[in-house]
C-alpha cells in the first residue's frame, strides 16, 4: 500500500512540476475528463509530459448488484443474491505510437501503469426461495440455513491497454477511449454457512481452486475530457 501512494504521490509531483512547453498540435493535453465503461463511472486528469508522452491519475467506482432464482431439483427453487464492488486508483503512462502519422494513427497510444484497488469484493448468496417440507415438519428458508462464497483482489495491479483519444467534439471537449487489461493476481476467497447447511466451509479450497486463474480484468472505457489552455 505505500509503495502505491508513493507512486501516485510522484505522478501527482510530476504533473504539477512539468513544463507547459507544448501546444495544442501535439495529441496529449493537460485535461481533466469523465470516464464510463466497465470499471463504472470514474475521473481522469491528465497532464503531457513530452511531444509523445501523457501522465493520466484516475478513480473509478463500480456497484453492481444481481439477483436471480435457479433451481438445483425438480422440487426446490433458490435465491442467489449476488454484488460485486470495484473501486480503484490508477497511475498510467501513455505513449503516442505514431506521432509522425496524420490521421487516425496519429491518435493511437500505448498505455501502462499501476493501480491499487480499494476496493475488489464480489459477495454471492444463495438461499432457498420458498419453505422446506420434511414429512408434516415445514422449516422455512431462514431456518434451513444460506451459502456465502467471497472473492476478493483488493491490492495492487498492473495495467496495459491501446487508446485512441484526441477526438474534437468542441473547441474544449475531447473524446477518446482505452482498451487493456488489469493484472490482479489471484483472489482471497471464503465460503460461509449457517444452520443446516453448516459443513459447507469444507468446500472453500474447491472454491479457492476454481477461481485461481481469475487474475485478469478487462478494461474498456470511454473518456469525455475538458481541455485546459
Amino acid at each position: 500500500m505505500k509503495r502505491i501512494v508513493l507512486l501516485i504521490f510522484s505522478g501527482i509531483l510530476l504533473i504539477s512540476t512539468a513544463k507547459a512547453q507544448y501546444g495544442d498540435d501535439y495529441l496529449f493535453n493537460r485535461s481533466i475528463g469523465v470516464q464510463v465503461g466497465s470499471q463504472g463511472i470514474g475521473l481522469e486528469f491528465a497532464h503531457y509530459l513530452g511531444t509523445r508522452t501523457n501522465l493520466r491519475l484516475t478513480a473509478n467506482l463500480l456497484p453492481l448488484s444481481y439477483k436471480t432464482q435457479k433451481s438445483f431439483s425438480s422440487n426446490y427453487n433458490y435465491n442467489l443474491d449476488a454484488k460485486l464492488n470495484l473501486t480503484n486508483v490508477s497511475l498510467i503512462m501513455d505513449y503516442q505510437l505514431f506521432y509522425y502519422e496524420r490521421g487516425f494513427k496519429s491518435k493511437l497510444y500505448f498505455s501502462g501503469g499501476a493501480a491499487y484497488f480499494v476496493n475488489g469484493k464480489t459477495t454471492g448468496t444463495a438461499m432457498l426461495a420458498d419453505n422446506y417440507v420434511y414429512g408434516d415438519l415445514v422449516f422455512t428458508p431462514e431456518e434451513v440455513g444460506e451459502i456465502r462464497a467471497t472473492a476478493d483482489w483488493k491490492g495492487p495491479a498492473v495495467y496495459a491497454g491501446l487508446g485512441f483519444t484526441g477526438v474534437p467534439i468542441s473547441n474544449t471537449i475531447n473524446f477518446g477511449t482505452n482498451l487493456g487489461v488489469y493484472y490482479l493476481g489471484r483472489p482471497e476467497t471464503g465460503l460461509t454457512s449457517t444452520n443446516w447447511l453448516a459443513g459447507n466451509e469444507r468446500n472453500a479450497e474447491i472454491l479457492k481452486d476454481n477461481l485461481k486463474s481469475y487474475k485478469w480484468l478487462p478494461n474498456l472505457q470511454v473518456t469525455f475530457s475538458y481541455k485546459f489552455n
